[in-house]
């Protein structure tokens, strides 16, 4: 490792500016101060166009080639593919020496299972295989199983509607928002080997049933020797825990690691930070390297636990606690409508700060109906491009804008601007599919759906409180809104 504390500072902002192109007194502090954290654990909150994953290579080049760590001792983990293939992308534009291991969480768990159990317990990703139709019908039994007539009932109050007269209605949003449930728990780490005990006191009917649904599917999968996603972190974490317990180590990718980098920090919970643990303990110390943006937490529904996050110092060693908050993609007006939109929910602390060289660019507010004929409400749209911008997207909440589908809405967008002689490309995406992607005008099309009020969504307060809800609604139209790098259209449909 450097000697002085100012040398570490120096070449670590001397890679930086080489890196990124840019003269070294352009190299934020917040940025250098992350890089040389190389003592212990570390948690960088980087909002929105402030180059988060950039931030992890950059780290990775500087303790590879100016402090003499092991590609090979480095692991980065991320939570699908597209941004493993990220991280795999910039180390390589980076020119960083080969060996650091970039793997998705459960591409990771597959792995140690393999090692451990072979061919004994078969891991399962692709739910339209035989094996992903079968997990696919046993949790449909295990709901047929738990479900009684009073859970239906219960679910019709919640709704404030009467069950014997939508009858239909209330079971098909009723066992909907019990499979969340059931997820939901599963990916907060419940089920055979660590039971929600007083799920029916703290959580209600939904949480109490939903448990019950848990138990019984994963007794299925246990029986079948198949193990989904969820299956794949628990049966990697406990042969891990093992392989401590009884002091017999096994070969895998978990061992020789030093330093675990995890993207998107926001979005671990327990499975994932029960691996990590694991693996910490069976290589001794390991630095543990997180990047994440509390603004951008828009996976609760599916089991992330902000509290990971937002109480770092319970769950890491000791974390070193950064900030990176200027926004390199954005205009200023982009950046201060994001800072408004999480500052109206009551969240306005570290707000992202405008980079200079982007400008002011350009937040406008328009009304195009969704309830007009389709075809007349696109041309409004399409009046709201500006020509000169090569990348512009359509955003909503959903799929659906009113009664229109947003494919459709793209199509006659771009063949009116095509028409016109416009020669960039029209993307229509829902607010978490655009997430870590950037567009030169962004037409935000709000049809009263920030936030989506689901029917369901009344059951599942139980698991899910209100004011997590609203939070994460609001960080999801921050996160649509800041993918404009030059403009900003926000557009009533309502």
């Amino acid at each position: 490792m450097l000697d002085t504390q100012k040398g570490a500072r120096d070449t670590a902002r001397a890679r930086a500016a080489q890196l990124l192109e840019l003269p070294e007194q352009a190299i934020e502090d917040d940025l250098i101060d992350f890089i040389v954290a190389d003592q212990g654990d570390a948690l960088l909150r980087a909002r929105a166009g402030s180059g988060k994953t950039t931030a992890l290579a950059i780290k990775a080049a500087y303790l590879t080639q100016d402090c003499a760590v092991r590609p090979e001792s480095i692991m980065m983990l991320a939570f699908n593919n597209a941004a493993a293939r990220s991280l795999e992308a910039r180390l390589q534009a980076f020119g960083v020496p080969q060996g650091i291991r970039v793997r998705t969480f459960h591409a990771l768990g597959q792995r140690i299972v393999r090692a451990h159990f072979g061919g004994a317990r078969q891991p399962v990703f692709d739910e339209k295989s035989d094996e992903g139709r079968a997990i696919a019908q046993m949790m449909q039994d295990s709901l047929d199983e738990v479900i009684k007539e009073q859970f239906y009932f219960f679910c019709a109050s919640r709704m404030r509607t009467h069950y014997g007269r939508r009858k239909e209605y209330v079971e098909s949003v009723g066992r909907d928002a019990l499979l969340s449930a059931v997820n939901f728990l599963r990916a907060r780490g419940y089920g055979l080997q660590n039971r929600f005990e007083n799920a029916w006191d703290i959580a209600g009917p939904i949480g109490g049933t939903a448990m019950k649904a848990v138990i019984k599917f994963e007794l299925k999968l246990k029986e079948a020797r198949l193990l989904d996603a969820t299956g794949v972190l628990q049966a990697a974490s406990w042969t891990l825990e093992r392989e401590i317990e009884k002091g017999t180590p096994r070969p895998s990718e978990a061992h020789d690691t030093d330093w675990i980098f995890i993207d998107e920090f926001q979005d671990v919970s327990l499975p994932y930070m029960r691996l990590v643990s694991a693996i910490r303990d069976i290589n001794g110390m390991v630095n543990i390297q997180g990047v994440g943006d509390d603004w951008q937490a828009i996976n609760g529904f599916a089991g992330a636990d902000l509290d990971y996050f937002n109480r770092a110092e319970d769950h890491l060693d000791d974390p070193a606690m950064l900030d990176l908050l200027r926004n390199r993609r954005s205009g200023s007006d982009i950046v201060e409508w994001g800072n408004a939109v999480m500052a109206q929910a009551g969240y306005p602390d570290a707000p992202a700060v405008p980079y200079p060289g982007n400008g002011s660019g350009e937040v406008r507010n328009a009304r195009v109906s969704a309830s007009r004929d389709l075809r007349y409400a696109a041309g409004r749209l399409a009046k709201l491009v500006d020509p000169e911008m090569q990348s512009v997207a359509l955003i909503a909440r959903k799929w659906k804008v009113g009664e229109h589908d947003l494919s459709k809405f793209r199509r006659l967008v771009e063949a009116e601007l095509k028409d016109a002689g416009f020669t960039g490309k029209v993307f229509g995406i829902t607010a978490h599919g655009s997430k870590g992607l950037e567009y030169d005008q962004v037409l935000l099309l709000d049809d009263g759906s920030f936030p989506l009020e689901h029917p369901s969504r009344p059951i599942l307060e139980g698991l899910i409180p209100e004011h997590d809800y609203l939070r994460e609604e609001a960080c999801l139209k921050h996160v649509a809104g800041t993918r404009a790098k030059k403009r900003l259209d926000v557009v009533d449909m309502s």
